[in-house]
């Protein structure tokens, strides 16, 4: 709401519009806050505006549950000539039924999102089952007459302004009927590839490396990292900042992984480098955002059925997930996993074999890929199997600290105490 708020006004006076703010929202979240809302010096809080104030405005902006204090102050269902959900894919249906109050036979209503990627955060059980975890546009698309792209109820965005067209022609084919396109500025979206490390030269920006890893886990958590992809992360973006001709910046760089252990492994690593900068999150943390270049660590090196129980059913199963995923990147897109557990998950191995068609495929051979059906990482033999505990001595080795440095760098930091057993440093 606060984007959309600073978007708004570079073409309208703050007298033309208003945002409601809950009371309990502190003022330092927007700079803008006091310019376009109702902030009550005294208390020392936001409160709801007059009901004069908002009908004399042109513009409310308002989250789905704030709006439910217009209807408390008496706006009537003809004031409204339009209603805009942004993002209403993230939003549950009945948060969207709150701003529908106000609404009549004669009003337009907008659902704008993408319900192919994230929708509605629900952490109950219950609530998932009951179908809360579906927003008001998803449920729609299902049904006539907006279930078809083409359909004269649907407007498809169909121009993309952030990535290199070799990174959108993928997640249009699988989710978008083929109706994207690129029309990106190309100083950014082509910036990348020369870069030594793609196996394609032939302007394609992606690679996808091939690494046989093995997800672990600790006694106190169930969540999984894996120490060989986070030792390639690193080394990669090594490479990418060393270079000259690129000109890359950290702040270019975006790390997704599907673990929270994942992604607290590899900042604490990044930031023994001096990477700390470096933003590292899940797809919850990157949906809407983008970088110049996105890695993506899948992490498991073996299927394992039971840790898809969740709503979420992880990265690899969930297409939203994956949508989110691979749409991210402006002008580079590594993804570092293990082909034989990746091959089994239906859109990653589209992604598979759109990387090895376009020879954007490296690391760990896999000569014999398509003719694998189901593979167990911890059983392949040969060269491509890696030994965890030589890989670990080779790491201490190569730490200028030593293993036990970890407590001494990080001594303040408490978010760091369930990182303390992987004492590895590089």
């Amino acid at each position: 709401a606060d984007i959309l708020v600073e978007r708004l006004l570079l073409h309208k006076s703050t007298r033309q519009l208003i945002r409601i703010n809950a009371t309990r929202r502190h003022e330092y979240e927007t700079v803008l806050a006091r310019e376009y809302s109702r902030f009550d010096e005294e208390l020392q809080c936001y409160v709801i505006p007059p009901l004069s104030e908002i009908l004399s405005c042109e513009i409310v902006v308002s989250t789905c549950v704030m709006a439910g204090e217009l209807l408390s102050l008496g706006v009537s269902d003809e004031h409204f000539t339009h209603i805009f959900f942004d993002e209403a894919s993230q939003a549950m249906e009945s948060e969207t039924m709150v701003p529908l109050a106000l609404t009549n036979n004669l009003t337009s209503v907008i659902l704008t999102g993408d319900y192919k990627q994230l929708g509605p955060v629900t952490h109950s059980k219950l609530a998932q089952t009951d179908r809360f975890k579906m927003s008001l546009l998803e449920r729609l698309m299902s049904r006539e007459p907006y279930s078809s792209l083409k359909s004269d109820c649907v407007t498809l965005l169909i121009r993309n302004y952030r990535s290199h067209e070799a990174l959108l022609t993928l997640p249009s084919q699988l989710f978008y009927e083929n109706a994207l396109y690129a029309e990106s500025d190309e100083k950014t979206t082509h910036s990348l590839t020369s870069w030594e490390m793609l196996p394609n030269q032939n302007d394609f920006p992606i690679l996808f490396y091939g690494v046989i890893g093995r997800d672990v886990s600790e006694p106190d958590s169930s969540s999984f990292f894996n120490p060989i992809e986070i030792a390639k992360i690193l080394e990669l973006i090594q490479h990418l900042l060393r270079s000259k001709s690129l000109k890359v910046k950290i702040s270019d760089i975006g790390v997704i992984a599907p673990y929270r252990k994942q992604v607290l492994k590899t900042r604490v690593l990044l930031r023994h480098h001096n990477l700390a900068d470096i933003s590292v999150g899940s797809v919850d943390d990157y949906q809407g955002e983008e970088r110049r270049i996105i890695i993506i660590s899948t992490t498991v090196s073996k299927k394992r059925e039971f840790l898809f129980a969740n709503q979420s059913r992880g990265l690899l199963e969930n297409e939203k997930r994956f949508n989110v995923a691979i749409t991210r990147a402006k002008a580079l897109l590594v993804i570092i996993g293990n082909p034989y557990v990746l091959k089994q998950y239906p859109k990653w191995n589209k992604l598979l074999e759109y990387s090895i068609q376009n020879k954007a495929y490296g690391g760990v051979d896999c000569d014999e890929f398509y003719g694998i059906d189901k593979a167990d990482s911890g059983d392949l033999a040969g060269g491509a199997a890696v030994d965890m505990a030589s890989f670990v001595r080779q790491i201490e080795k190569k730490s200028v600290l030593g293993a036990a440095a970890f407590d001494r760098i990080y001594p303040t930091v408490p978010a760091m105490s369930d990182e303390t057993p992987w004492r590895i440093m590089l």
